[in-house]
């Protein structure tokens, strides 16, 4: 759509936006001049909220700052607001009504309507009910039957939720921490009432319901904190069990004495070890200095029960004393003893033996004996001391073992005690919450009955009314302009069939067009004379393209070829053309039907042309327009006829009749029907030079006109372009 079409509609019809504007701006002015007037009433009452979610937060100087969690604050707001336009919330409200009109002598609604349908009594027992209800702040349930009389009552009086729940208002005002409450009535002091009586029991639900809140949440930590105390202390008695079962008193200590034990073994051990290295050295040694002949003394010595004895008790004595950790004094002077007395009587047995024959061989064989004393006991010492080094790794690893069992009881206990003191902090914060569950919400203002009514501002809504309604009627313009698909300007076409207009005609009204009157006359009109001069120009048109047979045609029946036709035909009379205008339109003979009459004379030559053609059946010519005897109209018209061009004029020389007919006129101009409807016009487009199509400014845009459009286009005559007939002057820019 082109915006300056637009506002060229906009400007033919801004007189009827503008009144239709005016009319809804008065009647919404008079329609809030007769409604009733209205009051409201206010509370202000503090919350609290921002001080309940308030907490610190340290920043990047390590400072404290205050912070508001806004999102909770929002939350709770919303929590209460909602609360106000709640059902329990106006039952309450309702219950209050009620007995104020009861018992007050102005009561805000007519009573009289409740009589007729309930008794007196019956209406005490209300009272009594909603004095009980609303002391215990409970709402009706429609599924009792006394209840359900109760809610009748409400909805006779005007009391009942739906009612009062669009009267009711309730916000967070701007982000400070008081809430506001409004209610607005007809009536000023059922308004302030109504908006106390409300605030005063949400005030009364809200703090019973956050103290009963509160003292469930304490029952439910103390009932943890037991729990978890308990928990607690199974977990100490376990670990005690487990230390005095186990004979655990300090595990760390007894780690430590293990551990210096075997450290102190290994050395002994390592001792032990360089103890046999040199018995062994020694007791070879000793052995290449002694004779072959020698008495084996290791056999004599294996005999000698006494010296077996004696060795089986130093062993004994030996074991004792690893065993003792060689701390106790007494077995080691036995040792010694021991160690003495077998010396003494190996001695004895080696001389009874002759092995003292010699005296450096019996220091040698002494000797070699000490040595083997040492070695046996250096070789039993390191098997002891292997053995206890085994043993206290062993209880080593047991302890280590019981040491993990005892951490893994202490975790437990540590849990257990951190879960139990997290629960003793929470239970002492909700007993500090439900010592301040008072008071949280307060009214700071009262409702006041208010003296002058709301202010209607109807000057300021009946002024955005009738601007509404200028917006509203000038979209619908644009919209009806938008989908109009008329073919009502140059641009229009332009848009919808991508194919420029030749001319355009404006519409005239006439009955019987007098065109020689008409043309040789100045008019007062602009749109006359544009016709005129515009057709012309289609005259110098064909004219200057120097072509003679042209076909007019159109889309749709009724755009306008024969009066186009007609018109054309005369101007070139005009100018001393003879003009030849033939009558294809088989379907519809309109322009034989207007332009031959009987008082007008026969055209002999083109008809004696025609019936030697064969085609007298098909046409029949007159004379319509004879200026003088060079120029003039003639006219050959057509009988009706259901069979298409091609099938008419088969076997007849239609051609050839053409071609005599241009020996004797100047231009031959030819009508053919509509292309949507029919065929003909692409069956008689071989028989002219030139085509042009009539288009109405009037006629609607479809598809198939698209489709004719392109046909004319690729056709090999000359496809002169579109003539907009019926054209308003005022769409023109």
């Amino acid at each position: 759509m082109d915006i300056l079409y637009f506002l060229k509609v906009i400007s033919r019809k801004w007189w009827l936006i503008l009144l239709v504007s005016l009319i809804s701006a008065i009647a919404t002015y008079y329609f809030l001049s007769q409604q009733p007037k209205k009051y409201f009433s206010r509370v202000t009452i503090s919350t609290g909220f921002i001080d309940e979610v308030k907490s610190t937060l340290i920043d990047e100087y390590g400072f404290q700052r205050p912070y508001i969690r806004e999102f909770t604050v929002d939350n709770k707001f919303i929590s209460l607001e909602e609360e106000f336009k709640s059902p329990q919330a106006l039952y309450w409200l309702g219950y209050k009504l009620f007995l104020h009109d009861i018992n007050s002598p102005k009561p805000f609604s007519n009573l009289e309507r409740l009589l007729d349908f309930y008794s007196p009594e019956e209406i005490d027992r209300a009272v009594e009910l909603f004095l009980l209800k609303s002391d215990s702040l409970v709402s009706l349930d429609p599924d009792k039957a006394e209840d359900v009389i109760l809610l009748d009552m409400l909805q006779k009086t005007g009391y009942y939720p739906d009612t009062l729940k669009p009267n009711i208002n309730a916000e967070r005002y701007k982000e400070t921490d008081n809430l506001r409450v409004e209610f607005t009535s007809h009536n000023p002091q059922l308004a302030a009432f109504a908006v106390n009586e409300i605030s005063k029991d949400i005030i009364r639900y809200y703090t019973n319901i956050k103290q009963i809140r509160a003292k469930n949440t304490v029952s439910f930590f103390e009932e943890q904190a037991d729990n978890r105390k308990n928990i607690m202390d199974s977990k100490i008695s376990e670990l005690n069990r487990f230390k005095v079962m186990n004979n655990i008193s300090e595990l760390s200590e007894q780690r430590s004495a293990y551990i210096n034990k075997i450290n102190e073994l290994e050395s002994q051990k390592e001792e032990a070890k360089k103890n046999i290295e040199a018995n062994l050295k020694g007791i070879q040694n000793i052995d290449i200095y002694l004779t072959q002949g020698t008495k084996d003394y290791e056999t004599i010595q294996l005999k000698n029960k006494a010296i077996e004895d004696l060795r089986k008790r130093r062993d004994n004595l030996l074991n004792k004393y690893i065993a003792t950790g060689q701390n106790d004094e007494n077995i080691r002077l036995e040792l010694e003893m021991v160690k003495n007395e077998l010396e003494t009587q190996i001695k004895a047995t080696a001389s009874d033996n002759g092995l003292y024959t010699a005296s450096s061989d019996q220091e040698l064989i002494l000797k070699k004996i000490d040595y083997e004393i040492e070695l046996e006991g250096a070789k039993t010492s390191l098997s002891l001391i292997d053995a206890e080094i085994t043993r206290l790794r062993t209880k080593l690893a047991e302890l280590v073992q019981l040491e993990a069992n005892v951490q893994a009881i202490e975790q437990q206990v540590t849990v257990a005690s951190e879960e139990y003191g997290k629960v003793v902090t929470k239970l002492e914060d909700s007993k500090v919450a439900l010592g301040g569950a008072e008071n949280t919400l307060n009214i700071i203002e009262d409702g006041k009955v208010a003296q002058t009514p709301i202010s209607q501002k109807k000057s300021i809504i009946a002024t955005m009314a009738g601007l509404g309604t200028l917006a509203l009627c000038s979209v619908l313009l644009f919209i009806s302009v938008f989908f109009d698909r008329r073919y009502h300007s140059p641009q229009n076409i332009q848009r919808l069939l991508q194919e420029n207009i030749l001319e355009y005609v404006p519409q005239i009204q006439f009955q019987q067009l007098d065109l020689e009157r008409y043309f040789n006359s100045v008019s007062q009109h602009e749109k006359d004379e544009t016709f005129k001069q515009n057709l012309r120009k289609l005259r110098f048109y064909i004219e200057n393209n120097r072509l003679k047979k042209w076909i007019f045609t159109s889309n749709e029946e009724g755009e306008g070829k024969t009066f186009i036709i007609s018109a054309l035909a005369y101007l070139f009379a005009l100018n001393k053309h003879k003009v030849l205008v033939i009558d294809a339109n088989f379907k519809h003979n309109g322009l034989t039907q207007m332009l031959m009459q009987e008082k007008q004379e026969a055209n002999l030559t083109a008809n004696e042309l025609i019936k030697d053609y064969g085609l007298d059946k098909v046409f029949v010519s007159q004379k319509l327009i004879k200026l003088d005897e060079q120029a003039g109209v003639d006219v050959i018209g057509c009988y009706g006829n259901l069979l298409s061009p091609s099938e008419i004029l088969s076997g007849k020389d239609f051609d050839k009749l053409l071609e005599e007919l241009m020996y004797i006129y100047d231009y031959i101009l030819i009508e053919t029907p509509a292309m949507s409807q029919y065929s003909d016009t692409r069956e008689l487009i071989g028989f002219c030079d030139a085509i042009m199509m009539v288009v109405s400014a009037e006629t609607s845009y479809k598809s198939r006109h698209k489709s004719n459009i392109s046909f004319l286009q690729n056709v090999p005559k000359h496809f002169a372009g579109l003539i907009l007939n019926k054209a308003k002057q005022e769409n023109f820019y």
